[in-house]
């Protein structure tokens, strides 16, 4: 909570909202630590975060939360759109439909204003 607090969020009221939809996305239980939080409100970096989520992870659940997390930024930023996404990450829209589904992420589409 003092994270959120402290930070001066330049973006306003999108950017707390991106960023806690971001949490509950990645979270697995009710509370968004702050190891969910971005790196840049938090003054940690991102390994920094995973290793202090969980210290007794595997280099396998390391590259698959790092992967997962990536994705998810990249539709935030793409709107949902999983084709776009693909053209950006340059892989096909297949390969990013499967990493999609193997690491369960929730696609939603956001209205563009």
């Amino acid at each position: 909570m003092r994270a959120l607090i402290d930070y001066e969020w330049p973006g306003n009221v999108r950017e707390l909202e991106n960023v806690i939809e971001r949490g509950v996305v990645l979270s697995s239980g009710p509370v968004i630590g702050s190891d969910l939080l971005p790196g840049h409100i938090t003054g940690r970096s991102f390994q920094d975060a995973l290793l202090a989520h969980n210290p007794n992870a595997s280099l396998f659940d390391i590259t698959e939360e790092f992967e997962r997390r990536i994705i998810i930024e990249k539709m935030e930023r793409c709107n949902g759109n999983q084709t776009e996404a693909a053209e950006q990450f340059h892989i096909p829209l297949s390969t990013l439909n499967q990493k999609i589904k193997r690491l369960s992420i929730e696609i939603k589409k956001k209205s563009r204003e």
